[in-house]
């Protein structure tokens, strides 16, 4: 039995929709209009990206962003190719102002209803080790202390 994205291969990328083609495709990321109509005449509903700027306006598109950018964000892939030019992932992230605001949270100041920090217990500490180790990073870091502190349990 063939799987669904033999389907979908056959259908879309021989000649399928112009969003498939760099025609159809913005050089800033995403798709353009052309793109996007031929998308809507297959079926899809698709709308143009969202900027940080038109999120502020909108609690609706505000959201809209909010899902893309967790979405895209988590996507598997590189954010560039081996020449250094930003991949399709990174050039849609930035078009839709996924680092707009906020930043790394290491660069944020500790909300003060957190206070004071504790030390990470030992199982947490050797859970964030783990996270490290697997993520090919040196340990001690912030990013998996965090992530580790952020755990219930002890």
């Amino acid at each position: 039995m063939k799987c669904d994205t033999d389907f979908a291969v056959k259908r879309y990328a021989k000649g399928g929709g112009a969003w498939t083609r760099k025609e159809g495709q913005s050089p800033e990321g995403g798709l353009n209009a052309k793109g996007r109509a031929s998308l809507r005449a297959q079926g899809h509903d698709i709308k143009p990206p969202v900027s940080a700027k038109q999120a502020k306006k909108s609690p609706k598109a505000a959201a809209r962003r909010k899902s893309f950018c967790a979405r895209m964000s988590g996507m598997p892939g590189p954010m560039r190719d081996d020449k250094g030019r930003p991949t399709r992932k990174a050039l849609s992230l930035r078009k839709w102002d996924c680092r707009a605001e906020g930043g790394p949270i290491w660069a944020k100041d500790r909300p003060d209803d957190l206070g004071k920090p504790k030390s990470l217990s030992v199982k947490k500490k050797a859970a964030a080790k783990r996270r490290a180790k697997a993520a090919g990073r040196p340990y001690p870091n912030m990013v998996d202390n965090i992530a580790a502190a952020r755990r219930k349990g002890k």
